[in-house]
């Protein structure tokens, strides 16, 4: 099966005389997840949000499957996001929210081994499980590519853990891009990784040009 393909370049993002984003150029396919590292404070964010089609940049070309293609989120099963800020109802049931995104409550506890009561608030749920909640709604919807932003914040390490894996068992079915500040995590599950720093995007080819630019990452 011939792949799906999302590509952005030609974006340029200034807010006032300070340049945020330039020479930008990212692919990422289905079959794979495509990492975007940097530092806070980068422009990852603004990056994704430009990708999705929420912010508008100065200059941007997005194309999915080599069509010209400004505004991804308006096409229909194209792609989703997940942003920095919990996007659940805080009124709404657990419940509610996994009937609504077509869940299954069983196979969510036993992905990732958490408590949590079909009777329960979203607002009363811990950051750690809401979080978990979006991602999970998010991967198994039927988009072609999902992208997450700082997915692994506020996680512990062994509910990243089990994340990785579950982003391993999506992966033949959808392209995942995911941005973190957070070098190993993203070293450890990208298929393709590039690094936003000073505003340009660079593509790592290999392990030694990972090396060489690994003093810019927070560890």
């Amino acid at each position: 099966m011939i792949p799906h393909t999302f590509e952005a370049d030609g974006i340029i993002l200034r807010y006032g005389l300070r340049t945020i984003l330039s020479g930008i150029y990212i692919k990422a396919q289905t079959g794979t997840i495509t990492g975007l590292a940097g530092n806070n404070g980068c422009g990852k964010s603004s990056l994704m949000k430009i990708m999705f089609g929420t912010l508008e940049p100065e200059s941007k070309s997005i194309r999915i499957d080599s069509r010209h293609t400004p505004y991804p989120y308006l096409q229909a099963n194209a792609v989703n996001y997940l942003p920095q800020q919990q996007f659940l109802p805080p009124g709404k049931s657990v419940k509610s929210i996994f009937k609504d995104f077509n869940l299954h409550l069983p196979h969510f506890i036993e992905t990732f081994g958490v408590e949590i009561s079909p009777s329960q608030s979203a607002g009363s749920l811990h950051g750690s499980t809401a979080r978990l909640v979006e991602i999970y709604a998010l991967l198994q919807s039927p988009t072609m590519f999902t992208m997450l932003d700082e997915p692994f914040t506020h996680l512990s390490p062994l509910l990243v853990e089990k994340l990785l894996d579950y982003l391993q068992t999506v992966k033949p079915r959808k392209g995942i891009i995911i941005t973190d500040h957070n070098f190993h995590y993203l070293k450890s599950i990208a298929d393709e990784l590039y690094l936003l720093h000073n505003g340009r995007l660079k593509h790592m080819g290999g392990m030694a040009d990972i090396e060489a630019y690994s003093s810019l990452f927070e560890l």
